[in-house]
């Protein structure tokens, strides 16, 4: 009898109480929010019918969710279910319950259904509408061009083109190659090929493999201009690398105007302050000691060290080494030390210090260049409970010496150590009787990163070109060497050496699939956040089983010389 009671009283409690979470979550529903959930249930199973039929059923009860109609939009797209998604669009529109239409990203899926339809007046009328909004957007901007050179229209993918360039749109290579391959079609004049390569030396580093074999030469060729395939750097020694063994020019040295320098530098800024947002005000006052220290310091600086990215540089090959080490420090005996405590796991945490003796080799050999070192290295790093003796004797030195410095906890050292050399290196168009100094940053960090990718992606590429040196490491004599990879002299774009001479790079393969990747990435995520656990990847970066490096070799890269 008490089992039934309880069971009753259950049942009343569910069902009846006032402050039950069942009924409370129903009750804070709006008939919105539901089709939002039944339709984010039935995208994750990708029923593109079921998913029309519930926008529909909820149109004709005059219920709408942007969400949920951006939601089942992507799903058409993905599934190549184009004609549902345009009738989807037609029935929304009809419905009159959108009071306005200004969510850039459901519109550009809607463009690209209209051009997967080839529904030309739509697609119109809709990039029309973006531009008249302020919305356009480059992949908004990528498909309606593409839509009209795969056509063979040069009336409209050339004023596609001249919109993007009045709004700054930078385009990427791959929109070129659609542009070229129109022009190819259309027997184009050579003049419109110097046009479009002088736009494109503005914002594009390189161009893929089928942009030199499917316009570059035949476009080029038609109008009798030579198109020869070339290696940077050369190896001859008696010639600078950067000559052209095929006319001889020498490509120019790379730019870095005050413009740039300070965007670049706001930039920074604002990526370091979004990432302090949710932090303590003793990062933020972090940040702003760094500012001063290199506003204070800054002219003795010529190489800063990027500490974390050398010193864990090949940590397989010495953990066990480093482990044994902490251990003993810590109180552990030999004879206690398990095989199993000292074995280094690629899944596992990074729980040693950085190597200090190799990040000390890289100040023996900025000393041995004339060159000022400053080693930025996080805080934690410099902790007595994570250094050995002879680290602490090298720290101390450091110290001494006022080559060292600890970013606190919390505040990104790849970030401190980025805006020291923007802010000390002197601009490439600084007024005459500007003294001239240039900082280098010694890193692996090929900086592809989410706050990386924050900054304007031109200018930065130009500059890390220009002022990062790479490096790696080699065993003789049962000694570690350390070996500096200087950047290139020359800049690593187009460029026009000549009037009407033009010296291309062709980006590698694996430069084509970062391409691609960047730009599914900015079809699925907004550029919005400062990731605020950055410091798990300084331990890891340059780092394999093998204890060598992924280091950027300078290696021969191809170019296409043409004139």
């Amino acid at each position: 009898m008490r089992r039934i009671s309880t069971a009753v009283a259950l049942q009343w409690f569910s069902l009846g109480h006032p402050l039950c979470s069942f009924q409370t979550r129903w009750k804070s529903c709006s008939p919105a929010e539901e089709l939002q959930r039944r339709v984010g249930q039935l995208v994750s199973k990708r029923n593109v019918d079921q998913v029309s039929h519930e926008i529909r059923d909820a149109l004709g009860k005059s219920i709408f969710s942007m969400k949920a109609f951006a939601s089942a939009l992507f799903l058409c797209e993905q599934t190549q279910n184009e004609v549902v998604g345009i009738e989807l669009v037609r029935q929304v529109q009809a419905s009159n319950l959108v009071e306005s239409w200004d969510d850039e990203s459901v519109l550009s899926v809607v463009l690209r259904l209209q051009c997967s339809v080839g529904d030309a007046a739509a697609a119109t009328q809709m990039f029309s509408f973006l531009v008249s909004k302020k919305l356009l957007r480059l992949r908004s901007t990528s498909v309606f061009l593409g839509f009209w050179c795969k056509r063979l229209d040069r009336s409209m993918a050339f004023a596609v083109y001249a919109e993007a360039l009045r709004q700054g749109i930078e385009l990427r290579a791959l929109d070129y190659v659609e542009l070229g391959r129109l022009c190819v079609a259309l027997q184009e004049p050579i003049s419109t090929l110097h046009y479009i390569l002088r736009e494109m030396q503005e914002h594009v580093l390189s161009v893929p493999a089928v942009m030199l074999t499917d316009v570059l030469s035949p476009w080029a060729q038609r109008a009798g201009l030579r198109v020869e395939s070339v290696s940077f750097p050369h190896s001859d020694p008696t010639r600078p690398p950067g000559t052209c063994s095929c006319c001889g020019a020498l490509l120019k040295g790379h730019r870095f105007t005050t413009a740039q320098k300070t965007r670049l530098l706001k930039d920074v800024v604002e990526v370091a302050l979004v990432a302090q947002r949710k932090k303590s005000a003793r990062v933020r006052i972090g940040f702003e000691a760094w500012r001063r220290f290199v506003a204070l310091h800054g002219q003795r600086i010529d190489v800063l060290i990027d500490g974390a990215n050398l010193g864990y540089y090949g940590l397989s090959s010495w953990y066990a080494d480093a482990k044994r080490a902490l251990l003993l420090k810590r109180g552990k005996r030999e004879e206690d030390i398990k095989p199993q405590d000292i074995v280094w796991s690629k899944q596992g945490s990074v729980d040693v210090g950085v190597n200090f003796h190799l990040i000390d080799l890289a100040v023996q050999e900025a000393r041995r260049r004339g060159m000022r070192p400053l080693i930025i290295l996080h805080e934690r790093h410099c902790e007595t409970k994570n250094m050995t003796s002879s680290d602490e004797v090298l720290a101390a030195q450091w110290r001494r010496d006022g080559i060292l410095y600890c970013t606190p906890s919390g505040l990104n050292d790849d970030l401190c150590w980025l805006y020291a050399a923007l802010e000390l290196t002197t601009p490439t168009d600084a007024v005459a009787g500007t003294v001239e100094k240039t900082v280098w940053v010694l890193t692996n960090d090929l900086m592809r990163d989410h706050h990386f990718k924050l900054l304007s992606p031109r200018f930065f590429a130009r500059w890390r070109d220009r002022h990062r040196i790479a490096f790696k490491c080699s065993r003789k004599d049962n000694c570690t060497l350390l070996h500096w990879e200087l950047p290139v002299p020359y800049a690593q774009c187009i460029q026009e050496v000549e009037p009407l001479k033009w010296h291309i790079p062709i980006a590698t393969e694996k430069e084509e699939g970062e391409e691609v990747e960047e730009n599914k990435e900015e079809e699925e995520k907004k550029k919005d956040a400062v990731d605020e656990n950055s410091n798990l990847q300084e331990n890891q970066e340059g780092n394999d089983n093998n204890g060598m490096a992924v280091v950027p070799s300078q290696v021969s890269h191809t170019w296409a010389c043409i004139g």
